[in-house]
């Protein structure tokens, strides 16, 4: 049977992404229920349960995943700029007082 020199790439970023998380035991995981990278997106956890990932490593990953869904939960309006300090006297000049 015909085996690819090449690792299947149609896993990559879900494997890597579980590798950051610390979950690397459940790579096979993905491939066993079809959880490809361009589905990930859509994984909720009905989706990661069937693919027999259990229920603390399943809040994990879709925590991380809710962190790109909803970018506003990290990307905050900036504040405005401080108001600059009032112009210095000029440099050299003397003041006198009375």
């Amino acid at each position: 049977m015909f085996k690819p020199d090449h690792e299947e790439t149609e896993y990559a970023q879900g494997k890597y992404m579980l590798r950051v998380l610390g979950l690397h035991k459940y790579e096979n995981n993905l491939k066993k229920g079809l959880l490809t990278d361009n589905t990930i997106m859509l994984w909720n956890a009905e989706s990661l349960a069937e693919a027999r990932i259990p229920p603390g490593p399943r809040l994990l990953i879709l925590h991380h995943l809710d962190t790109y869904r909803n970018p506003s939960a990290i990307l905050k309006p900036a504040l405005p700029l401080p108001m600059p300090p009032p112009p210095a006297a000029a440099a050299g000049a003397v003041t006198t007082r009375k």
